[in-house]
């Protein structure tokens, strides 16, 4: 079995996905219909590589709070 600390491109199962990323098996699955690529197995199972959670996760990064305080503020004047 791959370890994230063992192997960033290696495939994981949506338990050890979800393991990887602190979250729980429950919202990682969610993540699946959000867009994290994974494949699907002639069983029916579902795997997806570790390096794709951390790609998928990086869109949620906040680069300076501050900043993403203000221009969620903007934002939400602009569409009153």
């Amino acid at each position: 079995m791959c370890q994230p600390s063992d192997k960033k491109d290696g495939w994981c199962k949506p338990s050890q996905g979800a393991k990887h990323a602190g979250v729980s098996v429950d919202t990682f699955s969610e993540w699946f219909k959000d867009g994290l690529r994974f494949i699907r197995l002639s069983s029916g199972h579902r795997l997806t590589k570790y390096v794709w959670i951390d790609e998928y996760l990086e869109q949620y990064e906040v680069q300076d709070e501050a900043k993403q305080i203000a221009d969620d503020l903007v934002a939400s004047m602009n569409n009153d």
